[in-house]
């Protein structure tokens, strides 16, 4: 088994207006990553395209939920977040503002957002449990609720062992 952790952010006060924005209409997370048991971390942010790198999440306002994947399974994870990387998929800002819509109106595949993006790639692992995910109507806070509704799939990191990973 192999873990995946999925990180959210909630923004401090003196963050960048478009995250206080996001968390108005869908509190309390603005944004989300992805990032494998090897410390590589993979999302989008605004204006950017999708990146895939080793990252650290030090910060305090950072919410990690984990999660256990087979081999094979973590694997059809990392191979969607590496091929939407090196197709350099951009931010789609209507998408993400359309995401709080209660269907879909908007499924670019040249475009996408970060809770899209993270929703997409857990559907790709094959389990059943996110394969009702709409990931065009997906924001950072609704992808948190319906994580931490599923606790079958969590696992327990140590804190040591998260140390390693940042």
């Amino acid at each position: 088994m192999r873990a995946v952790h999925v990180l959210f952010y909630q923004p401090q006060s003196d963050d960048h207006w478009i995250n206080h924005l996001v968390t108005t209409f869908s509190p309390p997370y603005s944004h989300c990553d992805i990032q494998f048991d090897d410390g590589v971390a993979s999302s989008i942010y605004q204006n950017e395209t999708i990146y895939m790198q080793a990252k650290s999440f030090s910060r305090n306002n950072y919410k990690r939920i984990s999660l256990t994947f087979t081999d094979d399974e973590c694997g059809r994870i990392r191979k969607f977040c590496s091929t939407a990387h090196t197709s350099r998929i951009g931010f789609d800002l209507t998408g993400m503002i359309l995401s709080y819509m209660p269907f879909s109106l908007r499924n670019p595949s040249d475009k996408t957002f970060c809770s899209r993006y993270i929703a997409e790639a857990l559907r790709h692992s094959g389990r059943p449990e996110f394969s009702t995910l709409q990931p065009s109507c997906t924001t950072p806070s609704s992808l948190h609720a319906i994580l931490s509704c599923n606790n079958k799939s969590f696992i327990d990191v140590s804190e040591a062992r998260m140390r390693r990973l940042t």
